[in-house]
């Protein structure tokens, strides 16, 4: 087994032997709209999915457990988290839907209240925002199309193929990507990442896009994320190895809050 790297959150020494044989992904993440650098490392086995983030010195770290079907994001500096399951999601839905509801009677008393000259004009207006606001959440919620290309590429002289993935014709993601079985991976291993990139796209939608990639069984060498069409970050795969990973990664800090709000990003 190779030595860990200095930064890397798994110190097997302090826990305790509960642990099972996992996979831990280490990348390098360039901010092309702050001129950042920054580590992201993904641990995978079959007790969940866990993804620490680095940036300015802050860590993030986003968990999701098999065993209680959470997902919890951590704020180290703050020292809380906030916890998300299936339940959290559909009342979130509804609570969207029953606000969007109410805005909507708001906005057709104001219009009622309105003077007859202006009316027409405050109808067009009270239109158009509908409109606005619900093609926006749709285009979020629209799935990706994945498009492969004829070209392929090496890098760290592993063999990889370009493809891409648009959202609405739009580019979201060009990665050159190798197969699991290029690292001698099983690509069911995997399967905890796939069921919090659904949890975290849920609870933030298109948030999750950088982390869709492992989740279908693709292993991402290189790629680049964008937004609008601009290029947003360039990551670089550095490293992939099976080793034991303790299951107590898998849960918050104990020493840590919870919250109970959502509303944020990955």
């Amino acid at each position: 087994m190779r030595p860990l790297a200095p930064y890397v959150f798994l110190a097997l020494a302090a826990w305790p032997a509960f642990a099972s044989e996992g996979v831990v992904i280490v990348e390098q993440v360039d901010d092309l709209t702050r001129g950042v650098q920054r580590k992201r490392m993904i641990a995978v086995s079959p007790d969940g999915a866990r993804l620490d983030h680095y940036q300015d010195g802050r860590k993030t770290t986003v968990i999701y457990n098999v065993h209680t079907e959470t997902l919890s994001v951590v704020d180290h500096e703050s020292r809380i988290y906030r916890q998300f399951n299936e339940r959290d999601a559909k009342r979130m839905s509804k609570q969207l839907s029953s606000h969007a509801g109410d805005a909507e009677k708001q906005q057709d008393q104001r219009i009622r209240e309105t003077s007859p000259e202006h009316r027409a004009h405050l109808e067009q207006l009270m239109r158009g925002e509908r409109g606005g606001m619900g093609a926006a959440a749709a285009d979020q919620r629209k799935p990706l199309q994945f498009e492969e290309t004829a070209e392929t590429d090496h890098v760290d002289d592993r063999p990889c193929k370009w493809i891409e993935a648009r959202r609405d014709d739009e580019p979201v993601v060009r990665a050159c990507v190798a197969a699991p079985k290029a690292f001698d991976l099983d690509a069911k291993r995997l399967a905890p990442l796939a069921e919090a990139v659904r949890l975290m796209d849920r609870l933030s939608p298109g948030d999750a896009v950088q982390h869709t990639l492992p989740a279908r069984n693709r292993i991402p060498l290189r790629q680049t994320v964008y937004a609008q069409g601009l290029a947003l970050q360039t990551i670089e795969h550095q490293e992939l190895r099976t080793q034991e990973i303790p299951e107590k990664i898998f849960h918050p800090p104990t020493d840590y809050q919870v919250r109970q709000t959502f509303g944020f990003a990955f």
